[in-house]
């Protein structure tokens, strides 16, 4: 058979495409003109290439072409315009699957230096439009449907039991979106977005471990360049991030937050690992920028902590170390009312029930075994705002009583023997003001 189409051929292919069609009298059916078989009623293999064929590689050939690689078919549509278009409509009691087009790629043989891929597509843009997309995929349900499986615009699986062994540290990923664009105007590498009125959507993004083992949910990995933040929220949220459903796991070093046992270094001035600047402009109640409950769901012998904080050295010649620090900023706005209270630290227990322990309400403890040659204590009161002279170093209010101003618990409080007042008095307490040993006299 000749290279080229008679009237008659061109004629038979032509009447599956009915409207613009590509085939005219004269024009080459691509290297396997021979393969195309008769056109019959029944649309079985109308148009097929098997493996008779010999095919003619590069970037420019193919089976079916319309246009090449790199040279395009020109077009300047009117109206719409697809030169391949398929549409299809099931019939009731369809028991086979459906698909408008299939395409499969089988590597039987080693290709190490070859890409195999089922699809590619690419766009080229090079003057003003409207809009683009290279991928456009939608699906529009038009009524009630009962679905018994997932219904997904978009599906993507890897299947198998081969192992893959990926050479150095390549991906082997289901899904990769990556910008490789060298000019300006990507806004975005992927968008998710839920723009549907009514029921809207229960997750726009989810993520979800079926079975199997993941090192991670989400992992975001700054390798090079400039990453400003890792997870950024904006707008008006209820929760921007939500834990209710979470279970806690076994995990020692944090179970919903956490670095595990490693250090995360800070080396510039000023630097800290979380800042929340919020503002509250409620009227009523009081607002905490940070609010950490624990509780005690078992009878136990251990101990429930609300906040665990810690300052640590791990070189010689640190600088200051404080645990916890604690400021009020009234700067200088004034404070209207009588009653209200200015407090660098506050310290409660809520209770209404015995307890057969000890309650303080306050607790300052140390374990060193080396004293400070500076002047080592358990607390450090002092006043360093200025030129104003406080009404006391300490105000007690006991607005149900109390038995003792201080109890000392054994005998290695700073509680002295001998009259050092001249009041006849054996007992006092040793006090240092200014450098100088004093003493309080205490009375039976």
């Amino acid at each position: 058979m000749a290279n080229t189409l008679s009237t008659a051929e061109a004629v038979a292919i032509n009447n599956l495409m009915p409207g613009n069609q590509l085939l005219e009298v004269g024009t080459k059916l691509k290297y396997c003109l021979d393969q195309v078989n008769d056109i019959t009623d029944s649309g079985t293999d109308s148009v097929k290439f098997d493996n008779s064929i010999t095919p003619v590689y590069g970037q420019d050939n193919a089976l079916v072409s319309i246009g090449t690689w790199n040279a395009p078919m020109t077009i300047i549509p009117d109206a719409a315009y697809a030169p391949l278009q398929v549409n299809l409509a099931n019939g009731t009691n369809v028991s086979g699957d459906v698909a408008a087009a299939r395409f499969k790629v089988a590597s039987t043989d080693a290709t190490a230096a070859t890409n195999l891929n089922v699809l590619e597509l690419r766009h080229t843009i090079a003057g003003n439009v409207n809009q683009w997309a290279t991928c456009q995929v939608s699906a529009a349900p038009a009524a009630h449907t009962i679905t018994t499986g997932e219904g997904l615009v978009g599906y993507f699986a890897m299947d198998g039991t081969g192992t893959i062994t990926p050479a150095g540290s390549n991906a082997i990923a289901v899904f990769e979106a990556i910008n490789n664009h060298t000019g300006a105007g990507v806004s975005d590498v992927g968008i998710f977005r839920n723009n549907a009125t009514g029921y809207g959507a229960g997750n726009i993004l989810k993520v979800e471990n079926i079975i199997g083992t993941a090192t991670n949910g989400i992992s975001v990995i700054r390798t090079a360049g400039t990453l400003t933040n890792g997870i950024s929220f904006t707008g008006i949220m209820d929760n921007a991030i939500n834990f209710a459903g979470s279970l806690a796991g076994t995990d020692t070093d944090g179970s919903l937050v956490s670095t595990g046992s490693t250090w995360i270094n800070h080396a510039t001035a000023g630097s800290c690992a979380f800042k929340l600047l919020c503002s509250s402009s409620a009227t009523t109640g009081d607002y905490a920028t940070l609010r950490i409950r624990a509780r005690s769901d078992a009878a136990s012998t251990g101990g429930v902590v609300g906040g665990n904080f810690s300052a640590s050295a791990n070189i010689n010649n640190y600088g200051n170390l404080y645990a916890v620090q604690g400021y009020a900023q009234p700067n200088a706005f004034t404070q209207s009312g009588a009653s209200s209270i200015t407090c660098g630290v506050y310290s409660c227990v809520d209770r209404t029930t015995t307890s057969s322990g000890r309650s303080w309400s306050m607790w300052t403890d140390t374990h060193e075994t080396i004293k400070a040659t500076g002047g080592h204590y358990l607390h450090r009161l002092s006043h360093n705002g200025g030129a104003i002279n406080l009404d006391g170093i300490w105000t007690i209010y006991a607005g149900q009583g109390c038995d003792y101003l201080m109890t000392f618990e054994n005998n290695n409080a700073p509680i002295g023997t001998g009259d050092k007042t001249g009041g006849g008095k054996s007992y006092n307490l040793a006090v240092k003001v200014n450098g100088i040993v004093r003493y309080i006299q205490l009375f039976d």
